[in-house]
Formats: C-alpha cells, structure tokens, sequence
C-alpha cells in the first residue's frame, strides 16, 4: 500500500469516531464492504442526539473513495528503508 489517508478523530461520550464524512466531503455516501456485518443497535444515540443505526463490520473491510476525490500525498515523507540486522559470529 502506497497511499495513506488521515481521518480525523471526533470525540462523541467516551468514545473515538473516525469522521469519514469529513474526508470526502461532498459526497453523500461511501460504500463499505466487509465479510461479516452485524446490527448492534437499531436506536443508537449519536453527536448532537442524531439518531444512527450501529454496525459492526468484521474481516476485510474496506470503504470505496469515489473518484471526485483527490488524494494530495506530496506532504507524505517517504519511508526509510529497514536497517540491516548484523549477525553475530
């Protein structure tokens, strides 16, 4: 994999969202796949009192970036390359 995104956290109760909404903004919706997803709550209370449904995704997830959106990795730094282990005699 050559290209990362960042997502920004938003903090809502105790808990961390990662705020996918924000990262392709304009858009109004982003498909997902996964091999397994559960409703875990019809009802959940979300930001602001919003009523959501929760789900949960397991194995292979992955979400589709639609093709409107443009990934700027320019400030990405490249990776280093691994140091050479040096065996013993």
């Amino acid at each position: 994999m050559k290209e990362f995104l960042h997502v920004p956290i938003r903090i809502v109760g105790k808990e961390k969202w990662g705020a996918l909404a924000y990262l392709v903004a304009g858009t109004q919706s982003i498909d997902f796949v996964a091999e397994k997803v559960d409703c875990v709550n019809e009802k959940f209370s979300f930001a602001d009192g919003h009523r959501v449904r929760r789900y949960r995704l397991k194995k292979q997830i992955h979400f589709s970036i639609p093709h409107e959106v443009k990934l700027d990795i320019e400030a990405v730094q490249p990776a280093e390359a691994p140091r050479r282990r040096v065996q013993g005699p």
